[in-house]
């Protein structure tokens, strides 16, 4: 302890080599270099120097020392560093220079003083000098840019410069980058601010609030090396210019064999910006497309028209297009592509529906002339009739131009309205006619008696006392008429008094429950004259709480119109209607749900949700079309019948929930809306039920198969604001029941909220919203 008091009880030795020299210096109690400064050499380009070792050690006792920088020129950049920074002597340090950190651009001189010190000694530095010399700038490849930009467009895409070092070798130097405008505000952006050569930059312009003219602003480009250095400046051009639109963007056009051209359409011709003067020309394989207007001035409206050289077109698509050229406008050439579609004749009749009218005991309506016809394309066709004993149609086969013979034969039918379809085909034609055809069968204005009810409804309980009588006045036209009462029901609930008599007269129709069960019964009242035709009344009986449905809540599901086909998915409104709420997870669905079936014409139906106000269902793919009637079974209780008519098809598009939007998809299967349109040229997937038979059949409660895809057998087509669209296909969703997919190309139709409707087998939707991108 005594010791370490004393003078020079220590010694602490620097030593260190440099070009060969050992050097050494002792003073007091501190032992230093002989020369307190050390020189290194750079050249720009050239590898950084080796470390530079420095051997710390004391003469008596190990010493503990620390290493630091204490100074260094410029200020903030640490290009010498110390490894380690602390030790014990004997010990060996190294310092690391690193003239890079400090990109120098020419011959430079940096220094910095490095300080060893320790407990029992004064503070010894060392003077470091970093001698750089040889030439190096910054610069930028391109040295000058320029933008132009159309208005109404997206902004032009961003451009590249590329920051590099000019020296040789190659050395990377630091750089700052930042912006101005001399005229327009800030539209010029660059990124990133700062970086190391050789880096590339990107250069925006943001053009959205500037008008027609030319703008020019720099990019300053600096080095930031030691003391500040001028930047380069790099001029910047930006040209907005006016440019061209049209709408629609393309056309399609669609041409029967033999039938008539399609009507002409237009493109509106406008500008963004000033008004540009321009020609147009037509230019299509075949020399198909005409296009009237040669030049002009925007706004114009151009009219194109397809002309008598696609009368020599073969089947299949062809294509044009319209090009409009402006020399003032940024995207001219403008390019508008025009599809003409040559298909197979079509058929078409007239009228296209028949009706005929019939009074009871009357004379038989005059047969119907039915004109077919396929354009000036003579094809041959073949006539189908579906189930209506009543309808018969001669020829059954013919060509066009040709005529059918429509006659009825009402014998045998009551009074009501009935309805059937006949079907006109052709392996030649692009499409199949379903000609809808209804027979009204009235009771005679001349009738010997008339009733004062077309039908009469009962109700009553279960083993409880009979249901309040009803009275049936029937009277006469003419003279008192003799008639008598037959009486037909399930269980005879049903009775009259008195059973005949001569009119006028009052009859009493009396319902008896007795031991009938909850449920609904139908009964029937027929009047007899002696030759005259029968008159029936139908008469119903509900027994305790039943099924009802609404009058009219048996609809489409997803027109919600009263339009039904076989195998289309239906929904009921009404009270009753199910016990509980319960949703179908089985496939196939099965006839019963939660105790709820559905019949219909006694071939059962599948109910996939039911409530006691709602029932959803699969109609079944059983049995012809035409008048059917349907019940609601809940619990083993049965509704009254509810009549419907089953038609070949009856298409409805479902409806997004409080709106009349379609439901609908994107070809990406975004949902299809207003924020979200399909662009022209997508494809747009909407959905149906309503579609008819479909090929391979899928029973009832089945899901449709994906190998092979079931397709509707009636031809589909569509129309999105009035103009016709490509189905590229049409068919049952595989995996679901009862849905019918169709893809549509967008093609030729205008942006925005259009209506949709499709055409099946001659039947037309309900017209749903869809969403139109520009």
């Amino acid at each position: 302890m005594f010791r370490a008091l004393l003078p020079c009880a220590a010694l602490l030795c620097l030593l260190t080599t440099r070009a060969g020299a050992q050097i050494s210096q002792c003073a007091g109690t501190l032992c230093v270099t002989s020369t307190t400064s050390l020189a290194v050499g750079h050249t720009i380009g050239d590898p950084n120097p080796p470390p530079i070792p420095l051997s710390v050690t004391s003469t008596a006792a190990p010493l503990t020392f620390n290493v630091a920088v204490a100074s260094i020129t410029p200020m903030g950049v640490n290009w010498i560093a110390i490894n380690p920074r602390m030790g014990t002597t004997p010990r060996l340090i190294n310092l690391t220079i690193d003239p890079q950190l400090l990109s120098p651009r020419g011959a430079t001189t940096y220094s910095a003083v490095i300080r060893f010190t320790s407990p029992v000694n004064p503070a010894n530095d060392v003077f470091v000098t970093l001698m750089v010399s040889g030439t190096a700038s910054v610069t930028a490849v391109p040295n000058t840019l320029g933008f132009i930009h159309t208005l109404g467009a997206p902004p032009p895409a961003p451009k590249t410069v590329s920051v590099e070092s000019v020296a040789t070798p190659a050395w990377p130097l630091r750089f700052t980058t930042a912006v101005r405008t001399t005229t327009g505000g800030r539209w010029l952006s660059i990124s990133p601010a700062a970086g190391m050569t050789t880096q590339a930059v990107s250069v925006s312009v943001s053009p959205a609030m500037l008008v027609e003219g030319s703008y020019g602003g720099v990019i300053e480009l600096a080095d930031t090396a030691g003391a500040y250095v001028p930047p380069n400046l790099i001029p910047v051009s930006l040209m907005v210019v006016p440019g061209l639109n049209a709408d629609p963007g393309t056309l399609f056009f669609t041409y029967p064999e033999g039938g008539p051209g399609p009507p002409a359409q237009s493109i509106n011709l406008g500008s963004t910006g000033s008004a540009l003067n321009f020609t147009a020309s037509a230019s299509s394989s075949g020399n198909w497309l005409s296009l009237p207007t040669a030049s002009g001035s925007t706004s114009t409206t151009l009219t194109l028209s397809i002309n008598a050289a696609a009368a020599s077109l073969s089947r299949g698509t062809h294509l044009g297009q319209v090009g409009i050229t402006a020399a003032k406008a940024g995207n001219s050439p403008l390019a508008i592509p025009v599809t003409l579609s040559v298909t197979a004749p079509a058929l078409a009749a007239a009228p296209a529906a028949l009706d005929f009218s019939y009074a009871l005991g009357g004379p038989v309506p005059v047969p119907a002339t039915l004109a077919i016809s396929s354009g000036s394309k003579s094809i041959p066709f073949a006539v189908a009739v579906a189930g209506a004993p009543w309808l018969s149609v001669n020829p059954s086969t013919g060509t066009t131009a040709g005529s059918l013979q429509v006659s009825v034969n009402p014998a045998g039918l009551a009074a009501g309205h009935y309805i059937t379809t006949v079907r006109i085909s052709s392996a030649e034609a692009a499409n199949a006619l379903t000609i809808p055809v209804t027979l009204v069968v009235a009771a005679s204005v001349n009738a010997p008696v008339e009733a004062n009810a077309s039908s009469l409804t009962f109700s009553g309980q279960p083993g409880g006392p009979a249901a309040a009588s009803q009275r049936l006045m029937l009277t006469a036209t003419g003279p008192n008429v003799p008639f008598t009462l037959a009486v037909a029901s399930s269980g005879g609930w049903l009775s009259v008094a008195p059973p005949g008599g001569t009119t006028p007269v009052t009859v009493m129709v009396n319902a008896r429950p007795g031991s009938l069960g909850a449920g609904g019964y139908v009964g029937t009242i027929t009047i007899l004259v002696a030759g005259s035709p029968p008159i029936a009344i139908p008469a119903f009986l509900k027994v305790g709480t039943i099924p009802e449905v609404d009058p009219g809540g048996a609809v489409n599901a997803a027109s919600s119109a009263a339009a039904f086909a076989r195998g289309a998915l239906g929904t009921l409104y009404g009270r009753n209607l199910a016990t509980t709420t319960a949703l179908n997870e089985i496939l196939p669905v099965p006839a019963t749900l939660a105790g709820v079936s559905i019949l219909v014409n006694d071939i059962a139906a599948r109910p996939f949700f039911v409530s006691p106000g709602q029932i959803n269902f699969q109609l079944p793919v059983e049995g012809p079309p035409g008048r059917v009637e349907l019940i609601v079974i809940v619990n083993g209780v049965r509704s009254l019948p509810v009549p419907i008519i089953l038609m070949p098809a009856a298409p409805g598009i479902f409806l997004l929930p409080n709106t009349t939007h379609a439901v609908a998809h994107n070809q990406d299967y975004s949902l299809n809306e207003a924020g979200n349109p399909v662009p022209p040229g997508g494809v747009l997937i909407a959905y149906f039920t309503g579609q008819g038979d479909v090929e391979p059949e899928v029973p009832t409660g089945e899901a449709a198969p994906a190998d092979p895809l079931a397709r509707p057998k009636l031809p589909v087509s569509a129309t999105i604001a009035g103009r016709p669209v490509r189905v590229a296909y049409a068919g049952l969703v595989a995996g679901l029941v009862g849905l019918l997919q169709v893809n549509l190309e967008i093609e030729g139709v205008p942006p925005g909220e259009q209506p949709l409707v499709v055409t099946i087998g001659g039947a037309v939707s309900n017209s749903a919203t869809v969403s139109i991108g520009r």
